[in-house]
C-alpha cells in the first residue's frame, strides 16, 4: 500500500477529534472554554442543497470550534496540513481551538479530501465553494474572513485568492468585476509553515539537502510523490475540469478553471492587498 492509499475515499473523517474532545482530552478547549462541534454545510447553507457542480455535501462534515466569548466572532476557515495525503491529527485540533480562543473567532476546518482520490483540480473548486457561502453568510453580520492553513493546508489556503478568482463567477453564476473579486477576497490569510511551490527545482532539491539532517522525513523524492498525487497527471485534471465545466457555457470561465488546476503547483501571488501572517 502506497503513500495516499492508507485512508478512506471522500472527506476526511474528523470524528477522532471531536470524540477526543467530549471525553475531555482536549485540555486547551476545555481550559479555556473552546467548543467542538459538528457543522453540516448541506443544513446550515444555503446554496448546499442544490448545488449544481457539488453532489456530495450531505456526507460533508466540517469541525466547527466555537470560543467562549459570543460577540463579534469573525470567521476562519482552516485547512490541516499533512502533505495532502495525512488527515488531521490532535495537533491541528489544538491549532483551532487556540485561534479560536485568542481571536475570539469560530474556525471551520474543513474535511478536503485527501490525494490521490482527492487532487487539486477536484478539491479547489468545491474549496472555493464553501468559502463563498461562509464568507457571505459572515459579512451579512459584519465579521472578517480569515484563511488559514498549516503545511500542505497552508498551500491550500494560500492559493484560494487566486481560486477566488477563477471559479468565483462560475459558482456564482455571473459576471464579476476586479473590484467584485477583490470585495469577497479573504480578510486575512494566516499561513503556518506553508508549502509555497510544488515544482521541485534543482535549486529546492539542493537546499533539501542541506536541511535533511535536521529534518529526515522531507527528502525530495518523498516530497515528489506527494506532490504528484495532490497535482495529479495532466489527464486526470483534464478530466475532472471537463466534468466540472460541462454543466457551464461560459468559454472564458472554462478556460481560466483549466489554467488554475493545470497550475495548481503554486500559490497565487496576487493577494489582493490583505493582511497576510507567514508563521
Amino acid at each position: 500500500m502506497g503513500i495516499g492509499n492508507a485512508h478512506q475515499v471522500g472527506p476526511q473523517d474528523f470524528r477522532d477529534l471531536l470524540e477526543s474532545y467530549l471525553e475531555g482530552k482536549d485540555r486547551y478547549a476545555n481550559k479555556h472554554g473552546v467548543k467542538l462541534d459538528w457543522y453540516l454545510p448541506a443544513f446550515e447553507l444555503d446554496f448546499a442543497t442544490d448545488s449544481k457542480y457539488f453532489k456530495d455535501w450531505d456526507a460533508t462534515r466540517v469541525l466547527r470550534f466555537h470560543p467562549q466569548k459570543s460577540a463579534n466572532q469573525d470567521g476562519i476557515i482552516y485547512f490541516n496540513g499533512g502533505g495532502f495525503v495525512s488527515s488531521a491529527m490532535a495537533a491541528h485540533s489544538y491549532t483551532c481551538s487556540v485561534l479560536a480562543h485568542r481571536l475570539n473567532a469560530c474556525v471551520y476546518m474543513f474535511p478536503y479530501e485527501l490525494a490521490p482520490t482527492g487532487t487539486a483540480a477536484s478539491q479547489l473548486p468545491k474549496l472555493t465553494d464553501f468559502y463563498l457561502r461562509v464568507a457571505s453568510s459572515a459579512r451579512k453580520q459584519g465579521h472578517e474572513v480569515i484563511v488559514a492553513g498549516d503545511s500542505a493546508g497552508g498551500s491550500i489556503a494560500a492559493c484560494l485568492p487566486q481560486c477566488i478568482q477563477y471559479f468565483a463567477p462560475l459558482l456564482l453564476d455571473t459576471t464579476l468585476s476586479a473590484q467584485d473579486v477583490d470585495k469577497i477576497q479573504p480578510d486575512q490569510l494566516i499561513l503556518i509553515s506553508p508549502l509555497t511551490r510544488l515544482n521541485m527545482t534543482k535549486e529546492v532539491e539542493e537546499r533539501m539537502a542541506q536541511i535533511h539532517p535536521q529534518d529526515w522525513w522531507l527528502t525530495s523524492s518523498f516530497i515528489k510523490q506527494i506532490i504528484h498525487l495532490w497535482v495529479g497527471s495532466a489527464e486526470k485534471q483534464a478530466a475532472t475540469v471537463d466534468h466540472f465545466v460541462s454543466q457551464s457555457s461560459s468559454k472564458e470561465i472554462a478556460e481560466s478553471l483549466d489554467e488554475t488546476s493545470s497550475h495548481a503547483d503554486r500559490p497565487s501571488h496576487r493577494l489582493y492587498n490583505r493582511i497576510v501572517r507567514v508563521i
